[in-house]
């Protein structure tokens, strides 16, 4: 049986390159190898040098790369325990992230605390204008941690991936630690859940029988559902707290199910319930898929029913 590792080879997915140091920091961090600060000092140590001197471009290829290489480990790091090694916490709370995960969360939330490096002392007007230098911060924001997640999602089922049991389970692994990154206040990547919540639940899908590999729809609702679902279940209620809609006359919120952007409206949360009281009851979709719907709706009716 493949492993993601092959298939990324065989699909060129983005991750990180064997080419920097950072692959090889991860992996061993990962299996306790090495511990939290020393990863996180060898990791620092380049990316702080190259911003210093000047270099954007080398800044911006280190960091495109450790980016990509957490997020990689993400999606290769299952995000549930097997039931023999799951914490009290776990057992109670099934968005308690996994021992994998919580490493590689507790890794970039410690990246993201150190020091920001000194900005160049001698550097020209094009390179402070660069997008790597325009606001003069580096750790503290996380410096294209966004685009490089924007980029590593195009290798989602039906674009850059397929819907393979492993691939479908990669990609409920980067959902789960993206959703993880957002609810710890990491970083902002709620646009991500609610465009994952809207292609499962809003969106028509259908047989295609045009491609190599003829797929079914229900094999496209188990991998959108998937990804959907680890948002609703570690977001929950916080989902609605943070992006739900907040009118007022000033801003005279669009309302509606078809609310363009990133809002939520009590229309849209309704409809995602119903719709996933719906597909917890089609015989025709996997136990797991169904159970993932149904544990879905009732989150969801917390807040509006």
């Amino acid at each position: 049986m493949a492993t993601l590792d092959e298939l990324s080879q065989h699909r060129n997915w983005f991750r990180g390159s064997p080419d920097f140091p950072f692959t090889s920091l991860v992996e061993a961090y990962m299996v306790d190898e090495t511990d939290l600060p020393t990863t996180v000092s060898k990791i620092v140590k380049p990316v702080d040098e190259a911003y210093s001197s000047g270099d954007a471009k080398k800044t911006e290829v280190l960091l495109w790369d450790l980016w990509y290489t957490i997020l990689w480990t993400a999606k290769k790091t299952s995000r549930v325990d097997p039931a023999d090694q799951k914490p009290p916490a776990a057992v109670l709370d099934p968005s308690t992230p996994s021992k994998g995960l919580t490493k590689l969360l507790s890794l970039l939330e410690n990246l993201k605390s150190q020091p920001d490096p000194p900005f160049p002392s001698i550097i020209d007007q094009k390179t402070k204008d660069n997008w790597i230098y325009e606001d003069g911060k580096l750790w503290s924001v996380l410096n294209i941690f966004g685009p490089a997640t924007r980029e590593i999602l195009n290798d989602s089922p039906g674009a850059g991936s397929g819907y393979e049991d492993l691939e479908i389970g990669g990609w409920e692994n980067l959902n789960a630690f993206l959703a993880h990154v957002t609810r710890r206040e990491i970083a902002d990547m709620g646009r991500v859940g609610i465009f994952e919540l809207r292609r499962a639940l809003e969106q028509r899908h259908k047989d295609d029988t045009k491609g190599e590999v003829p797929v079914k729809e229900a094999r496209k609702v188990r991998a959108f559902v998937a990804a959907a679902g680890m948002w609703v279940i570690i977001m929950g209620e916080e989902l609605w707290a943070r992006k739900g809609e907040k009118k007022s006359e000033k801003e005279g919120a669009e309302s509606g199910v078809r609310a363009k952007g990133d809002v939520i409206t009590k229309e849209r949360w309704k409809l995602w319930i119903e719709k996933l009281e719906f597909l917890s009851c089609r015989e025709d979709l996997d136990i797991d898929t169904r159970e993932l719907a149904a544990q879905g709706a009732a989150i969801l009716m917390r807040v509006h029913t």
